[in-house]
């Protein structure tokens, strides 16, 4: 059975990748998130994404989590955004 779920996380990292947009992040799918529109802001679904690439993936994505995390560092931090958390959780990944 462990084999079965190692076999289902790497085809959904598979998946995740390949959804991946030129420049390091991904998009919201607004019919697959019902959250409110601050928690869809691309840098916050690129972390998450990012994220799940590295607790699913076995190393194979690293090209994909690192256009990730470029992506969020150069997202610019403003006092209050609510996105600065998730890509500031994603920074501390890299380090």
């Amino acid at each position: 059975m462990q084999d079965d779920v190692s076999q289902a996380l790497l085809k959904a990292a598979d998946w995740m990748a390949s959804r991946q947009k030129q420049d390091g992040s991904w998009p919201h799918d607004s019919q697959l998130f019902s959250e409110p529109e601050d928690y869809l802001a691309e840098p916050v679904i690129t972390s998450q994404c990012a994220h799940a690439l590295l607790l699913a993936g076995n190393g194979t994505h690293f090209s994909a989590l690192q256009r990730g995390i470029d992506y969020c560092a150069a997202h610019p931090l403003e006092k209050g955004d609510p996105t600065s958390w998730y890509v500031w959780k994603l920074m501390a990944v890299r380090l």
